[in-house]
C-alpha cells in the first residue's frame, strides 16, 4: 500500500494521495508531538505540499513494521527520508518517522490515524 502512497507523492497528485486516507469523522492526525487535526487537516497539508513542491528528488523508507491487529485493522510504522525541491527552488532534506492506523474499508486498506515527526537534515 505505501508504495502507491509514495508514487502519488512523487507524482504530486493530491487527489490520488487522498484515496489512501479514510474520510471518517474519527480520523486523527498528530504531528511533531501535538494534535494537528482530522481528515480535512490531512487533505490541506497534502494539498499545500503538492502545490508547493516542484520535484521529489528522493523518498526512502526504512525500518518498516506492520502488525495485523484483526482482519480489518493494522498498524504500520516506519522511518523515512525525503529530498525535494520547493516552489522557490530550495532543496529540502527531511527525515522522520510515521505511524499509521489502518482500517479495511470496502476491501481496501485506508489510513484512519497518523502520527508523524519531521526533522530537517543539513
Amino acid at each position: 500500500m505505501y508504495e502507491h502512497h509514495i508514487q502519488d507523492l512523487k507524482n504530486l497528485d493530491h487527489t490520488s494521495l487522498m484515496r489512501h486516507y479514510a474520510n471518517t469523522n474519527d480520523h486523527v492526525l498528530f504531528g511533531d508531538g501535538e494534535y494537528w487535526g482530522n481528515y480535512e487537516t490531512v487533505s490541506n497539508i497534502w494539498e499545500n505540499f503538492t502545490q508547493n513542491t516542484r520535484e521529489i528528488l528522493e523518498w526512502k523508507i526504512s525500518n518498516e513494521h506492520i502488525h495485523l491487529l484483526s482482519e480489518s485493522s493494522a498498524s504500520y510504522l516506519m522511518e523515512y527520508y525525503n529530498s525535494r525541491v520547493d516552489s522557490a527552488g530550495d532543496t529540502l532534506n527531511i527525515r522522520g518517522s510515521v505511524s499509521y492506523g489502518l482500517k479495511k474499508i470496502d476491501d481496501d486498506w485506508r489510513i484512519v490515524t497518523t502520527n508523524v515527526s519531521h526533522f530537517p537534515v543539513q
